[in-house]
């Protein structure tokens, strides 16, 4: 089959092809329309901000690792689409020093050693992000415009106290990633907006981070779970907490009634645990799908914490190099 030169009709429009592909990553802007839609490649930033305004009902699509899937497994018919991978500078890594500007079109990839330098947790979380060309073609923005309850990064960044930077037609607004997700299915933008940026704070000293993905494959699966930990040391005892979980919640979700139970724990000492680890069942009612139970959800989300715990305290040497595991005796339903 692979013997002598093709002579279909694919091969003879090689040459129209290439020149076609050569067009729209031109420096211009690529627009290809027709009478009930249109397909858009701005290359200014601010282009593609009017666009979305002009067309809030349209589809942004990044590296389409979600979108995609809306075509070829649900069929659904998606009549405008405007694709940011031709947006000059929006695929840019600032080093702010004290955090992080990750801006909307990084992809997952290209992220990832800039996270991992804020924590190894970072860096093993965005390692199980699907395979390696999906990290390559998949977007942190996209990850966290698209406002699922179960995308890792959301409780990651919320637990380090990221914000999120929007823009449209009413100009830039900056929120606490915290308050973006607002229900399920629904985030705080304005119609047209789009996710510009996201700022991380780096670890200052005395605060440790520590997260963990529970899924039934260890790679290339949607969570069952995803707990984040910012744990604020002084004196061996818990003076400030930021703890978030994915799958808990219709939204990723901090959990207030536990940080505000762990203040003053000790690390030396679990019984002053106790009252952090059953606000839990305060902060959260898990539901049962298909992925787990809310029963083990909400078991696994207090071994979670108690790792998060016995891993900056130091008093389990044997589980440190492990993290993103199951617990023993927690193995995904």
């Amino acid at each position: 089959a692979s013997v002598g030169k093709g002579a279909d009709r694919f091969d003879m429009a090689a040459p129209h092809r290439a020149e076609a592909l050569a067009r729209l990553m031109a420096d211009g802007d690529a627009l290809v329309a027709r009478d009930d839609g249109f397909f858009a490649a701005p290359r200014a930033f601010e282009t593609l901000v009017a666009l979305c305004a002009q067309h809030p009902d349209a589809t942004i699509v990044a590296g389409a690792t979600d979108v995609g899937l809306w075509i070829t497994k649900q069929f659904r018919p998606i009549a405008k689409i405007v694709w940011v991978g031709n947006v000059a500078d929006f695929d840019e890594i600032v080093d702010a020093g004290d955090a992080l500007i990750l801006s909307g079109g990084v992809t997952h990839e290209s992220a990832l050693p800039h996270l991992a330098a804020i924590s190894p947790d970072l860096g093993e979380l965005g390692r199980r992000f699907g395979s390696k060309q999906v990290r390559a073609q998949g977007t942190v923005g996209g990850n966290i415009a698209n406002g699922s309850p179960i995308g890792d990064w959301a409780p990651a960044f919320i637990a380090l106290g990221a914000d999120v930077l929007l823009a449209g037609a009413q100009g830039r607004r900056t929120l606490r990633l915290q308050d973006f997700f607002v229900a399920y299915g629904k985030q705080d933008r304005l119609p047209g907006e789009i996710v510009a940026a996201l700022t991380i704070p780096k670890l200052q000293d005395g605060e440790h981070f520590r997260c963990f993905k529970l899924s039934k494959r260890f790679d290339e699966d949607i969570s069952a779970l995803m707990g984040a930990f910012k744990l604020t040391v002084r004196d061996r005892e818990i003076a400030a907490a930021r703890i978030a979980f994915g799958g808990m919640a219709a939204t990723p979700k901090r959990a207030p009634n536990a940080e505000a139970a762990l203040l003053g724990a000790s690390l030396d000492d679990r019984a002053t645990w106790s009252a952090a680890l059953a606000a839990l069942g305060e902060d959260y009612q898990p539901i049962d799908d298909m992925r787990a139970s809310g029963r083990y959800r909400g078991d696994a989300a207090k071994a979670l914490l108690t790792r998060a715990l016995i891993e900056v305290g130091g008093q389990d040497g044997a589980m440190v190099g492990t993290r993103l595991h199951a617990p023993p005796g927690l193995a995904a339903e």
